[in-house]
């Protein structure tokens, strides 16, 4: 045998060059979604038919809930209407109310599943349900930027003065609201998974500091 070959295969025994760099030359496979344990990843989330029905079902309950609070509280034109239609007439209250609260909202639930893991599965599930689906539905940039148009362009400096600042107040305020419910649903996802203090859930093989085993006599006395 060639003292150059090397000998560092099973048992010792030389290994076969040949063989060697036949595994080299040979493609891997890709490990599969089954082994790998990846819900979903046969398909991306917008060609899975189920998900899509959920979104669909979302958004229309979502959008009901919307409109129903958008005829119950309908926008205030006038000092006839209330306080608000004395002092910013024309201001769509109800939508920049919805866009705020449904900002965070959807900052919890966002929150709240990342902690629990990734995006798969229920988790996945759950997102595309309420976040893409009912909040998704619920909110409305749209609306936001027709009634902000419409102010702008109504020729009264007071109604202009009250979009402008309709548009800003929507967008900083409903960013920050975004961003206290993803700390709300950060924080309370760590809550959950901490355990109660004073009653920990005992270890298997372990012993709490200062005890020491049960002997048999005592084991025996205590029956």
């Amino acid at each position: 045998m060639d003292e150059r070959e090397s000998t560092s295969g099973v048992h010792g025994l030389p290994i076969d060059s040949d063989l060697v760099a036949d595994e080299a030359r040979r493609p891997l496979k890709p490990p599969s979604s089954k082994r790998t344990g990846l819900a979903g990843a046969e398909k991306p989330a917008h060609l899975r038919w189920f998900l899509i029905a959920l979104v669909a079902v979302g958004g229309a309950v979502g959008t009901a809930a919307r409109e129903a609070l958008t005829l119950a509280f309908p926008v205030q034109t006038s000092a006839t209407d209330g306080a608000i239609g004395a002092i910013a007439p024309g201001l769509p209250l109800t939508v920049g109310a919805i866009n705020v609260g449904g900002g965070f909202v959807l900052g919890i639930l966002l929150a709240a599943l990342a902690a629990r893991g990734p995006d798969v599965g229920r988790r996945r599930t759950l997102r595309v349900t309420f976040g893409t689906g009912v909040l998704g539905g619920f909110t409305t940039y749209s609306a936001l930027a027709a009634d902000t148009a419409g102010l702008l362009t109504s020729g009264s400096p007071g109604q202009q003065l009250t979009g402008a600042a309709y548009a800003v107040a929507s967008i900083v305020i409903g960013g920050a609201a975004s961003a206290l419910g993803m700390w709300v649903g950060g924080r309370g996802a760590r809550l959950s998974d901490t355990p109660t203090v004073g009653n920990p859930t005992p270890q298997a093989g372990n012993r709490t500091r200062g005890s020491r085993p049960t002997t048999r006599s005592e084991s025996a006395g205590d029956s």
